[in-house]
């Protein structure tokens, strides 16, 4: 170890208190960049997933003021929901020109009893008809579901066994989801006949909140408009020609949680830059008063025969072991906090998130904890060169 090193390591042992609180403010900065950051890519990537995920131009459900925000806490929130209207609506709605593609689903809700595993929302789909669910549950599961065999959200939990109960009826998981960020996660899926017995078991068992036959009931219509065709016109159409139902297009959806994310990403943002523009005011306040008070410290040394690029060189270790010490530890504290608060972030932001635990996760870590070193240092090195030019006869005289 040079002499240089030796006097910078030296310096930052002598002066345990400095070295700490310079540390601690980078590490502040460190941390509100890079959760600042996971935060806001989480929205993006989940709302990224959430349009990827819906498919229909259109979607009909009975109507209600509540039973929209029932359907996107379904979709989106990982709710338990149902709600029912008759099926005859699935052959109306086929009838109208420019409706390309038409789906019916099934929802339905267990419950937290001696009937069912957990608590769970069951999404029943036609395999011979849909065109939402098919292309990306493919990837989990490839087959052709049978009676009794369920597909569960990333977010279920599958006992070892594989097997779920559901209103006293074995469901067999076949598969499992990949990661979506809405609540998809925390849904299991299976077709119509899946469900509709699900259904039955549990009018029988006494716990159903609704009487109605399955086979005459659906939960929601997803349409997919012909090119050429007015959505809005469709939606018009359906709404004021069927009774007891209410059409809506999913860009309406997916709008209003795009405002709702862009409002949530500013706040983040602005947070994150009030704290660090704070952070890095004191920083160079403290980093300025500590380097004049050294000012007879750097004098005497040059006495001694150092030479200015010298102490330069002294003060440049220091500087690197504690802005890398702050942005290493900003960094992994970010981390921590991230991972520890998973899930929370997932399920209790009300928007759509995907969390990434991959290696863009690492990159962004070192991205973060590497831009942090180098500003840090570009943002203090100038103080220090300033004061090593003062002569050293001035320095003396103060």
């Amino acid at each position: 170890m040079n002499v240089k090193l030796k006097l910078a390591v030296a310096s930052l042992k002598h002066n345990t208190a400095r070295t700490f609180y310079m540390t601690v403010l980078i590490a502040v900065i460190c941390f509100s960049v890079f959760s600042g950051e996971t935060v806001t890519s989480g929205l993006c990537d989940g709302m990224e997933s959430l349009k990827k995920r819906l498919g229909a131009d259109i979607v009909v459900i009975p109507s209600g003021k509540s039973r929209q925000q029932n359907f996107e806490e379904i979709l989106l929130g990982g709710k338990p929901g149902f709600f029912y209207m008759p099926n005859s609506v699935v052959t109306e709605i086929s009838r109208l020109d420019g409706a390309e593609k038409v789906t019916a689903q099934f929802y339905l809700a267990s419950l937290t009893a001696d009937c069912c595993s957990t608590e769970l929302q069951i999404m029943g789909f036609d395999p011979e008809s849909d065109f939402i669910v098919m292309p990306w549950l493919s990837k989990s599961y490839a087959k052709k579901l049978q009676l009794g065999e369920v597909i569960a959200g990333s977010d279920v939990f599958v006992p070892r066994t594989g097997i779920i109960k559901i209103y006293n009826q074995d469901m067999k998981v076949v598969g499992s989801m990949d990661k979506t960020g809405t609540g998809l996660d925390f849904t299991v899926f299976t077709n119509t006949d899946t469900v509709k017995l699900m259904l039955r078991s549990a009018q029988k068992l006494g716990v159903s909140a609704t009487d109605a036959d399955p086979d005459r009931v659906v939960s929601s219509v997803m349409i997919k408009v012909r090119d050429g065709f007015d959505k809005s016109d469709i939606v018009d159409t359906i709404n004021r020609t069927m009774a007891g139902v209410q059409a809506f297009e999913n860009r309406d959806m997916v709008t209003s949680f795009t405002s709702k994310l862009n409002h949530m990403t500013l706040m983040i943002k602005s947070l994150v830059g009030f704290i660090c523009v704070l952070a890095m005011i004191m920083v160079v306040f403290l980093f300025s008063v500590m380097i004049n008070e050294r000012k007879n410290e750097f004098g005497i040394l040059e006495i001694m025969g150092f030479t200015v690029r010298s102490l330069l060189a002294v003060v440049f270790y220091e500087l690197v072991f504690i802005c890398m010490a702050g942005s290493l530890a900003g960094v992994a504290m970010a981390a921590v906090w991230s991972l520890s608060f998973k899930s929370f972030l997932e399920s209790e932001l009300g928007v759509p998130f995907l969390f990434d635990c991959s290696e863009s996760f690492l990159l962004h870590a070192c991205v973060t904890a590497v831009a942090g070193t180098i500003l840090s240092l570009l943002l203090l090195l100038p103080f220090v060169l300033k004061v090593l030019r003062t002569p050293t006869e001035v320095v003396m005289r103060e």
